[in-house]
């Protein structure tokens, strides 16, 4: 048997690499992790439950609008917490399946920025639901998963892809389109179930991720705000870890004497942009199967950005 001590790939992608799923994967498995270790030592140790009840309040999102605006984070935390063992497996087999078919078209930024916003939708649908849906307004619920983030990128991806094929177990070669059908067929008759705020987030999160493609491809970015949010953070965090002093006030005083024209990198960028979305509508019309081979290259160095 031969044992081989060179450096995982999969190990590189993640510690070092700039690959935005796998990232985004291994946030979710060492939250449940980390969780799910504090949960058997409260119970092995007999420490009282309330502490571990505590932690879900503040990490869980609510239905009421008020405890929300008391603990906004949990917008956010939620979406990487999950219930169970085959809850974060579903949540994170989904993830990798149409997150690597995302980022092979659109930017890796973009996958980020839906798995936010997808979450973000679904939280906000999901607590619309229990202040106007009339079962629903006198129940309260915390909410916890992944889910509506995932949602939103298996439908961004279907609309973007509509006629892309994935072979499936039982089924054969099967379009993106009716995968996503199903899934938001499934959700709509699960609302009589008993996770009907969970499936009106997932109903949030597909709204999203389907505005989200019809707006990119009519050269509307409805994700760019947040983008350019997550931008500014991670400059200022890789500045910090090299130790890049920012530049005075006063030199960038002394070098704007006059209004200068876009950079030639800017211009790049912005025809580099044109290029894609020329490329994408090709796809929503015809498929990808009509793209040249130099097309489908622009696409694939375009996801490695």
């Amino acid at each position: 048997m031969k044992f081989e001590t060179g450096k995982s790939n999969l190990l590189h992608n993640i510690f070092k690499g700039n690959n935005t799923l796998y990232k985004l994967i291994l946030v979710n498995v060492l939250v449940f992790v980390a969780i799910s270790l504090i949960r058997i030592i409260i119970k092995l140790f007999g420490i009282n439950w309330a502490i571990y009840e505590v932690l879900q309040n503040n990490l869980y999102i609510s239905s009421e609008p008020i405890e929300v605006l008391e603990k906004p984070w949990t917008l956010l935390t939620y979406m990487f917490m999950h219930a169970g063992i085959l809850h974060i497996l579903f949540n994170m087999l989904w993830l990798y399946w149409f997150g690597k078919i995302f980022m092979d078209y659109l930017y890796k930024r973009k996958l980020l920025v839906t798995y936010f916003l997808g979450g973000l939708s679904g939280a906000v649908v999901y607590i619309l639901a229990y202040q106007f849906i009339p079962y629903l307004q006198d129940k309260t619920s915390l909410m916890v998963g992944a889910s509506a983030s995932v949602v939103a990128i298996i439908v961004s991806t279907a609309t973007l892809l509509p006629n892309y094929q994935v072979s499936l177990l039982f089924f054969g070669s099967v379009k993106l389109k009716y995968i996503a059908i199903v899934m938001v067929v499934i959700d709509v008759l699960s609302l009589e179930g008993n996770n009907i705020g969970g499936s009106f987030a997932h109903l949030g999160g597909a709204l999203y991720g389907f505005l989200y493609i019809l707006q990119l491809k009519k050269g509307h970015d409805i994700g760019d705000w947040l983008s350019s949010i997550i931008d500014f953070f991670v400059n200022t965090f890789q500045r910090i870890l090299h130790h890049t002093p920012r530049n005075k006030p006063f030199k960038v005083y002394h070098t704007q004497t006059k209004k200068s024209n876009p950079s030639p990198q800017k211009n790049q960028n912005l025809a580099d942009q044109k290029v894609i979305d020329n490329i994408l509508d090709k796809i929503a019309k015809s498929g990808y199967e009509s793209l040249t081979d130099k097309e489908k290259d622009i696409l694939f160095n375009a996801s490695k950005k």
